[in-house]
């Protein structure tokens, strides 16, 4: 989510008074200390997230992460966007983006050839880097990877009132998250559906690694599993790795693999040979960056995991 560290930002602000640093191109004026939360009613700009202020619409945008790139350009920023991660690869229209570095190491010379008004980024900028951008009056909005839900819904909204204000962007960032929703709430009927004509769930795994590298019930994917109405075999483990000694136990009906991992080798290989899934072919190749960046694609690919499984089982 936004920038947490509290503590390296009032730092940063007394660093400032005598630190001579190489100045950027920057957007708004310098501003007070925002309070969270603080945004003016009938006002879109300034807008508060955490300890960042907005003064204005941001015009150009740079995005030092996979993920928040994938963010803006799904959500309809696209064309704010003037630079990019060096790693940056979806969608394709970032391939006309100026590559600026990386969220650990941005490059400053290529940031500083036009104004910037906002960066982005899905991890937190060491300190030296983020004094840099607030001596240049560039605000950086932290949108860290999201533990559920709740906090996934957070960043999307964010980001909205960042590139919007507080009213637009808000209303903008709750109709794009309903959106993602809809997608979700689709998958998990089809569960649903499943559950009327049969006494259990559907046993499904989602593979990292072969042959025990499987999202764990600790992680996001393993709770995303059981959201769909599976029941993740790995739900009782922890830090994606089912135990060897419990092989003998595992029965999934669905397997869910990364996509450097070909569905014949999960089926010919001496773990899942024997499970259901492999001899009745359920495997499927799932994109595992889209659960990484938590993209608007992770809701698609979900949706699309749901009508494997559970349209294999009604045909």
């Amino acid at each position: 989510m936004f920038l947490k560290n509290i503590g390296s930002f009032i730092l940063s602000v007394l660093i400032l008074t005598g630190f001579a640093g190489c100045s950027l191109p920057g957007g708004s004026s310098q501003s007070d200390s925002p309070s969270s939360g603080s945004t003016v009613a009938g006002e879109e700009f300034p807008v508060d997230i955490g300890d960042i202020r907005v003064n204005d619409a941001p015009k150009a945008v740079v995005s030092l992460t996979p993920a928040t790139t994938e963010m803006l350009f799904e959500m309809g920023y696209g064309s704010r966007v003037i630079g990019v991660s060096d790693y940056c690869d979806y969608p394709e229209k970032v391939e006309d983006k100026s590559r600026c570095g990386s969220a650990l190491q941005p490059d400053f010379d290529a940031i500083s050839q036009r104004p910037v008004d906002l960066v982005v980024s899905a991890v937190p900028l060491v300190e030296s880097d983020l004094i840099r951008f607030q001596q240049a009056d560039v605000p950086v909005l932290v949108l860290e990877r999201g533990t559920s839900l709740e906090e996934i819904h957070q960043n999307y909204l964010d980001l909205a009132l960042a590139m919007e204000g507080g009213i637009s962007g808000q209303a903008a960032g709750e109709e794009f998250w309903n959106k993602l929703s809809d997608q979700l709430k689709e998958a998990q009927a089809l569960g649903r559906t499943y559950l009327e004509s049969h006494e259990t769930p559907l046993r499904a795994i989602l593979l990292r690694e072969m042959s025990y590298g499987m999202a764990t019930g600790d992680t996001l994917e393993g709770e995303l599993l059981e959201m769909l109405g599976f029941r993740n075999e790995a739900e009782n483990d922890t830090n994606w790795l089912y135990p060897r000694e419990n092989v003998a136990a595992l029965e999934p009906d669905v397997i869910f693999a990364a996509e450097d991992i070909q569905p014949q080798e999960v089926i010919e290989s001496a773990v899942y040979a024997p499970v259901a899934a492999a001899k009745n072919q359920m495997v499927m190749n799932v994109d595992m960056t889209v659960f990484e960046r938590q993209s608007p694609r992770m809701f698609q690919t979900l949706l699309e995991m749901a009508q494997f499984a559970y349209a294999q089982e009604e045909g």
